[in-house]
């Protein structure tokens, strides 16, 4: 594995602002849950390989999760094919809903990817997620469902919480917390996130910077909190 840093933006003139990226390529399999516990996610395919990206990743230590659910959350899940021609109308449906970004990468399937359909009772399927499948580790990566389920989300979050215990994985990774929108994800037994040192377990202080990434709106903004 090898650790880069990209230094995409720079101030020095009125402001001292300075955005760099810590990235990792040619991870190896053996090196995976490595990287991930270094803060690690997987990005993208470039023209030399993979990319890694580093970010405030959040994830569930499986350890402490508490459940009184002793079967899976959701009796009709099927694993569908990564070519389902359902994904794609449901995610920019789901995602215009919600008017939130459509996130580069996000309704790409790749060969790790697992893609996990949610049916009632009828067979018809109403919420889709996809699955990162690390070496002894899962990513859930974008989930989407047509809200005829309320907090439908969080079943399907307990779900996927609950096949990965089944695995014996230790952890479970949500992918990064940011902005007021990721707050829930501090509310999550177990939980714990990437400080860029450690892996802290307050929900208070997760709480009070993803309520501070949600007031950054101009330069001067993140001047202000990165002073």
């Amino acid at each position: 594995m090898k650790v880069y840093y990209d230094h995409i933006y720079g101030t020095m003139e009125n402001m001292d602002i300075r955005c760099t990226e810590i990235l990792a390529k040619h991870v190896k399999p053996e090196e995976e849950l490595k990287a991930l516990d270094m803060g690690f996610l997987w990005s993208k395919v470039a023209d030399d390989g993979e990319i890694w990206y580093n970010s405030r990743s959040v994830r569930v230590d499986l350890n402490t999760w508490k459940t009184k659910r002793s079967k899976p959350v959701w009796n009709n899940v099927k694993e569908l094919k990564r070519n389902d021609p359902r994904w794609m109308p449901m995610y920019h449906e789901y995602i215009k809903s919600k008017n939130l970004y459509p996130y580069p990468g996000d309704d790409e399937i790749h060969k790790e990817n697992k893609l996990l359909g949610y049916f009632d009772d009828n067979d018809k399927l109403i919420g889709l997620s996809k699955l990162r499948e690390y070496v002894g580790a899962w990513e859930t990566c974008v989930f989407a469902h047509d809200h005829s389920v309320p907090h439908f989300g969080r079943i399907t979050l307990d779900h996927e919480i609950h096949l990965a215990t089944m695995l014996g994985h230790k952890h479970i990774y949500i992918g990064s917390g940011y902005e007021k929108t990721c707050i829930y994800k501090g509310k999550l037994k177990g939980f714990e996130f990437w400080t860029g040192e450690k892996w802290n377990s307050n929900k208070e202080d997760f709480v009070k910077l993803c309520k501070r990434d949600s007031l950054v709106r101009t330069l001067q903004d993140l001047h202000d909190v990165s002073s």
